[in-house]
């Protein structure tokens, strides 16, 4: 159905986290990497350093997931205040089947910052908001790693996309009549 040519129909909403385990070389923090998709179509992709140095691969997906749910739940928040509605449950896919095991039951961590991630997880997936799968890593691989289209380069831009009129920093100079 449409009401003034937009769709009115929920859309299919996705969220995949992955992560670098100790990938930083000076500080051992693992990098996060989420990827979030609504109809198909890429809307938020990133990486960025955990806060923390994790213990183990399953505290940092615990890390990551728990990023990408805030993003999704953002997302669908502001798409909720234009009218747009989303299929619930929303999938959240992981490719650490520790993680989704730690997700789906009662955590049992020590530590206070991991527990809280897990808790904040867990509950959306109880609530019927998100729905844990497991996604293999081949699967979820191209959507991190693929090489983007580039765009289309300028007439007259160099590599680096500047103009050949451009200067430092740049600037274009214009000449004025």
């Amino acid at each position: 159905m449409k009401r003034n040519g937009v769709s009115t129909e929920p859309l299919n909403f996705a969220g995949y986290s992955d992560v670098d385990f100790a990938a930083g070389k000076a500080d051992r923090k693992s990098i996060t990497g989420g990827y979030i998709e609504v109809a198909g179509m890429p809307i938020v992709w990133f990486t960025r350093k955990q806060g923390g140095v994790s213990l183990s691969t399953m505290e940092a997906e615990f890390t990551a997931a728990s990023i990408v749910v805030a993003e999704m739940i953002g997302i669908k928040e502001v798409l909720g205040e234009m009218g747009i509605h989303c299929v619930i449950p929303m999938p959240l896919k992981v490719n650490n089947q520790a993680a989704l095991k730690q997700l789906g039951g009662k955590s049992s961590s020590k530590a206070k910052h991991i527990d809280v991630r897990i808790k904040f997880v867990g509950l959306h997936a109880k609530c019927g908001l998100l729905k844990t799968e497991y996604c293999e890593g081949a699967e979820k691989s191209h959507r991190f790693t693929s090489e983007r289209e580039k765009p289309l380069k300028a007439e007259g831009a160099h590599d680096d996309g500047l103009n050949e009129n451009a200067h430092d920093g740049g600037v274009l100079e214009i000449e004025r009549s």
